[in-house]
């Protein structure tokens, strides 16, 4: 998650999302764009798999900070302060006076357990889990739908398709 707007009480999803995207996808779209012009793949295929590499990138990035808001028990986000998706989400939601109630709360996760238990039980409460998972699916469709149009051979196809898959909070989608 992007250090530039840790501690904000105004940020948006939009820019958490754009944030990661300029970050991880951007280098996995480079990593899958050398590899196909190393291939020597056709330009429209080199162009399917940036896209399939920046969608994949982002949807993983994104997905990894919900794991970690969620499932470590420090969670790293909530320690320095940084803004991770569902965060976002909540605070795009909130009224002026529930955004700085949730900011303090927020501000006491930073070293306080029982502020972190607060903070992710306000969260899944409000459906910002539900949010996150179709943002992230939705990376993740874009990421499929251009691994389709890149042509890929197998078992490239089934190995990248596992990546994207690994990354949903809806996997198995591969046939």
């Amino acid at each position: 998650c992007d250090l530039a707007l840790a501690g904000t009480m105004r940020v948006t999803a939009a820019e958490v999302e754009a944030s990661v995207a300029r970050k991880s996808g951007e280098e996995l779209a480079l990593f899958a764009a050398l590899a196909a012009r190393l291939a020597r793949a056709p330009e429209a295929a080199v162009e399917a798999y940036a896209c399939m590499g920046r969608s994949l990138g982002t949807a993983g990035q994104l997905a990894s900070d919900f794991h970690d808001l969620f499932q470590d028990r420090h969670s790293s986000d909530l320690a320095s302060g940084t803004r991770p998706l569902p965060i976002a989400l909540h605070l795009e939601r909130q009224s002026a006076a529930g955004r700085r109630s949730f900011v303090t709360l927020l501000a006491k996760a930073h070293h306080s357990e029982a502020a972190r238990k607060t903070v992710r039980r306000r969260l899944l409460a409000a459906g910002e889990l539900r949010r996150c998972a179709f943002i992230v699916e939705l990376h993740c469709l874009r990421a499929q739908a251009a691994l389709d149009r890149a042509g890929a051979l197998e078992p490239a196809r089934s190995e990248l398709g596992a990546l994207i898959d690994a990354s949903s909070f809806f996997p198995k989608r591969q046939n």
